[in-house]
């Protein structure tokens, strides 16, 4: 509707420009107009610009809340943290979501039903598309360079 109407107004200022310069020979209005239309289509898209910039950059998207999704899967019985995590757009309706997560050792649930509950937030709660979810039974076995290190302190039993 922006768009319409950004065209309309355009349209409009060129008959308006032509009719001072034919009656009232204001040259000028010609390039006065010409700057408001352009001022007019860069507000207009700005917002588009926005989001190809971020799809390009494969950006965060703005309606995912980051650290509640993770904070919602580490509520899921049997996690004890996430780490590794990557929330990016690939499209502008598609995101994708990837992340290592830490199994407590000691619990003895069942693997895939766990994985079925993550993946049950990231897709229904989160509306995200596309997820990889990497499970572990301990920090050391993310064999990735992702400096993780920090979470052997807090995955390692208490002396």
């Amino acid at each position: 509707m922006q768009h319409v109407i950004a065209d309309l107004l355009g349209s409009v200022g060129v008959v308006i420009s032509a009719i001072l310069i034919m009656t009232l020979d204001w040259t000028i209005a010609d390039p006065i107009l010409s700057v408001a239309i352009a001022v007019l289509i860069v507000y207009n898209t700005r917002r588009l610009l926005y989001t190809v910039i971020n799809v390009l950059l494969e950006g965060t998207p703005e309606h995912i809340d980051v650290y509640k999704l993770c904070s919602d899967i580490e509520d899921v019985e049997g996690v004890t943290l996430i780490h590794d995590v990557h929330v990016w757009t690939l499209t502008s309706r598609v995101e994708a979501f990837t992340a290592h997560i830490l199994i407590d050792p000691s619990w003895q649930g069942d693997l895939d039903l766990t994985l079925s509950r993550e993946k049950y937030v990231v897709h229904r709660e989160f509306s995200i598309n596309h997820a990889t979810i990497q499970l572990e039974r301990s920090a050391s076995d993310c064999t990735e360079d992702h400096h993780v290190e920090h979470l052997f302190a807090r995955a390692r039993p208490a002396d």
